[in-house]
């Protein structure tokens, strides 16, 4: 009887565990696809990631940018987008190709819009 208690107990812990554990997984380290952006002769790709949820009330969404040339990944920026706790959408980023450069421009609700710079 106790033997059939103690894993009574064991696995309603693990239970617990795995839920809170998946619950903070999605709120702070799940990444989800916003955009995938291509230059006009598709050797850059631009990819924008979420990462997470918004921080709890109207804090920042993390967000990953990540640049791509002959589907090799060549750099990865974190960075945060401040939209008043909203989801980030497609909106939020845009991409300018230049002749020997890309600027990337991420723009949020209560920022100034961030400028990355990616010479080719």
């Amino acid at each position: 009887m106790k033997i059939a208690l103690k894993v009574l107990i064991i696995t309603i812990i693990l239970i617990l565990l795995f839920i809170i554990g998946n619950f903070i997984y999605n709120i702070e380290f799940k990444p989800k696809k916003i955009s995938t952006i291509l230059n006009d002769n598709y050797h850059y790709a631009v990819e924008f990631k979420s990462i997470g949820e918004p921080a709890w009330p109207f804090g920042p969404q993390k967000v990953k940018v990540t640049i791509y040339k002959n589907l090799k990944k060549v750099k990865t920026y974190n960075k945060k987008i401040f939209n008043d706790g909203a989801q980030c959408t497609k909106e939020n980023f845009m991409v300018i190709w230049l002749d020997d450069r890309m600027k990337i421009v991420l723009s949020g609700d209560e920022q100034k819009d961030e400028i990355i710079e990616y010479k080719y």
